[in-house]
């Protein structure tokens, strides 16, 4: 890798292009943090002596068919919020060249932003970037940025180029890499110190960043937009989810501390034998069967058995009920036995906790008594 000490508006002003892959974070960056980005810039305004303000890392992978297109391993989440800051600048003092010459680049005929995302969030982002009147209205994140920028811009007496001129002591360092370095584990280790990552985001980025762009578009749309409708930011329930699938197939107890690091080397081992679309794809059917469980989404002669088994608060059955559902539906059990099954479980979870007994870890029983169903050959 070559680390280069720049600053943000160098970083603009050239001809390279950044793409903000899938597997990174949506835009997050609150009031909080555009507060203290507007604090720092008003703090060198008023002091001139100040020389320099670090404002980040910025971990770059080049192309190797593009020398000046880049994907954004690490420093999106800055990138995004200055180019904001920028826009608003500019659209305050009609500086319209200004604008193009740091957010837009020339592509064929047609003026393009610097910065692209792969995901459904960039045309917000385009039309703030193109329309000052859509990001005077509209309600996206990238549009609240905005106005929070115009807003303070417009009540300080400064001029743009006081602005530019404080921008310009954003020393940031840029760090491209090669094609020996392993972007995952650089990932890994910048972001051990900031914001952490949620769990679903990192099962995300951990899936995604090592495999080409094409594929990640296709999982994206095709399977992880399913999981972001399902669990719709429920980290808990995500987590649940997690710890039952993990269980259902390392036969392990997994626990929340745990979770990232027994997914990524299930997910390792898989791969000697899967495509990531094939693990991906039995990974989304497993959560929609884990989301059914949860609401009793069954016929009511199932949906009653379940519904009780979920109102006992025992979290062990729920990786050998998973096993279960995959079975009824792949008609390898019938309608019958699958009740039967449900009706035996609730009992035995019931005389145990009648009993003051700790009910028996079903992670541990579920391969057995998987065995023991009568399944048709």
């Amino acid at each position: 890798m070559e680390a280069k000490t720049t600053d943000i508006i160098t970083l603009l002003s050239s001809a390279d292009k950044f793409e903000i892959p899938v597997f990174q974070r949506s835009f997050s960056w609150g009031k909080i943090h555009w507060e203290q980005l507007f604090s720092d810039i008003g703090s060198i305004l008023r002091n001139k002596k100040i020389s320099s303000h670090f404002y980040g890392i910025f971990v770059l992978k080049p192309d190797k068919n593009n020398f000046t297109y880049f994907t954004l391993i690490d420093g999106q989440q800055r990138l995004i919020a200055i180019s904001l800051l920028i826009c608003a600048l500019c659209d305050f003092f009609a500086a319209k060249k200004h604008k193009e010459a740091l957010l837009l680049s020339l592509q064929g005929k047609a003026k393009l932003p610097k910065i692209v995302f792969r995901i459904p969030e960039f045309s917000s982002y385009l039309s703030v970037l193109s329309d000052k009147k859509f990001a005077q209205i509209d309600n996206s994140i990238f549009a609240e940025a905005y106005r929070y920028f115009y807003a303070r811009i417009k009540n300080e007496k400064y001029e743009l180029e006081d602005y530019f001129l404080t921008l310009r002591k954003f020393e940031i360092v840029k760090v491209t890499l090669n094609t020996k370095d392993n972007p995952q584990l650089i990932f890994d280790s910048l972001n051990s110190t900031g914001k952490a990552l949620n769990l679903f985001e990192r099962t995300k980025n951990y899936i995604l960043m090592g495999i080409s762009a094409a594929q990640q578009d296709n999982i994206y749309k095709n399977y992880w937009t399913t999981l972001e409708t399902s669990f719709s930011n429920d980290e808990a329930l995500f987590e649940k989810f997690m710890c039952a699938y993990l269980s259902v197939n390392t036969l392990n107890n997994v626990e929340v501390k745990n979770i990232s690091n027994e997914f990524n080397k299930f997910y390792n081992y898989k791969r000697n034998y899967k495509t990531a679309e094939e693990i991906i794809a039995e990974f989304v059917k497993f959560s929609q069967y884990f989301l059914r469980i949860q609401k009793a989404d069954f016929i009511p002669e199932l949906a009653n058995t379940i519904r009780q088994i979920n109102a006992m608060g025992t979290e062990e059955v729920y990786p050998f009920l998973l096993e279960i559902v995959d079975d009824f539906e792949n008609n390898l059990i019938s309608r019958e036995v699958f009740l039967d099954i449900l009706n035996n479980t609730l009992q035995y979870i019931i005389t145990r906790q009648a009993a003051n007994e700790e009910v028996i870890d079903f992670r541990k029983l579920s391969k057995n008594i998987g065995k023991m169903i009568a399944k048709p050959t």
